[in-house]
């Protein structure tokens, strides 16, 4: 188990029987998986794009990526119905808290004028999506650079086993993401 894990787990407990009320241990809100996944527009045009798409998704997570087709044919991108559009990983179990910890520990903090995310980007169903719009962020993309100068943002969402925004909130605090109060984005 690793340290990112078991310390994300008694705080998750924790906040969960004080803050959120929750005395029973398997209702507990918890992190359930964590998905990334790249899109490529310009995949009609050169082909080779989705192989440093799927080594990079690859070389993040730790785990064999999966390609994602169309489901209808779209006319003005050029794109038919099962044409490969992407490529994308979902992480369970301990390889979501060991992208978390990396994430969180390593890569945000590399991140140039990153102050924190809004708590709007949190659904009403509990999820939290994001952008990286540069992937290169992360370390071991950043020792191969030339495989990846052409890599495209990366979409990231943390999905939790509750329905309610407040209480995904407190989930995601505790995990250690880093929110932005309310006064910090007003004006934004």
């Amino acid at each position: 188990m690793s340290r990112f894990s078991s310390h994300s787990q008694n705080v998750m407990s924790y906040d969960g029987t004080i803050c959120l009320n929750h005395y029973n241990p398997f209702s507990r809100p918890k992190l359930e998986k964590v998905v990334l996944n790249l899109g490529l527009k310009d995949i009609v045009s050169n082909k080779k794009l989705i192989l440093s798409a799927l080594l990079a998704l690859e070389m993040v997570s730790g785990q064999r990526t999966v390609t994602t087709k169309s489901r209808k044919p779209q006319i003005a991108l050029k794109v038919r119905k099962g044409m490969v559009t992407g490529a994308k990983v979902v992480l369970r179990q301990f390889l979501k808290y060991n992208f978390l910890d990396k994430f969180l520990t390593v890569t945000l903090p590399r991140i140039k004028e990153f102050t924190g995310f809004k708590k709007i980007m949190v659904t009403t169903s509990g999820n939290f999506s994001f952008r990286i719009q540069e992937p290169l962020n992360f370390m071991e993309l950043e020792y191969e650079y030339n495989k990846f100068t052409t890599l495209p943002s990366m979409d990231v969402t943390l999905v939790t086993s509750v329905e309610n925004k407040i209480k995904s909130l407190c989930v995601l605090a505790s995990l250690g993401v880093p929110f932005l109060k309310k006064t910090d984005y007003t004006n934004v």
